[in-house]
């Protein structure tokens, strides 16, 4: 670019000296040499890759119209299928006992019902928390 720019006024003093200078003769400017270019090489071609085979799956499920957003029933643990208090994952009640007095506060349905959307919490910690809720199990409270 700079070039370009040394060459356009060199180009522009030249000519408003001929001008100028009256009977002179223009002083006669060099064309600038052209770069040499390297020669390119031209790539090494790459292997093609060869298409391999893929496992086949042994068992595959169709979803059905009404499966295609929900899961099955079946596949959900129900609140009944909860043995008890002590099969409980304390990790989760402790979230929903916030004023720490051992037990899930009331307002788990919400708090627990905006985690669900979120996936913070699985259906399964869902169901958990509100067996713990109806069935008044104890939450373990850290006493630190």
């Amino acid at each position: 670019m700079l070039r370009i720019v040394a060459i356009a006024m060199l180009v522009l003093v030249v000519a408003f000296a001929g001008c100028l200078g009256g009977d002179k003769k223009p002083a006669e400017v060099e064309p600038t040499p052209a770069a040499t270019v390297a020669p390119t090489v031209a790539p090494t071609p790459v292997a093609t890759p060869v298409a391999t085979a893929t496992q086949v799956v042994e068992e595959a499920k169709t979803a059905d119209a009404s499966e295609l957003f929900t899961p099955k029933e079946s596949d959900l643990k129900t609140p009944e299928a909860i043995a008890g208090c002590e099969d409980l994952d304390q990790s989760i009640l402790k979230r929903y006992d916030v004023d720490g007095d051992g037990q899930i506060d009331d307002q788990w349905t919400v708090n627990a019902g905006i985690d669900l959307d979120s996936s913070r919490i699985t259906q399964d910690g869902y169901n958990q928390i509100r067996y713990a809720y109806e069935h008044g199990c104890p939450v373990d409270v850290d006493t630190k």
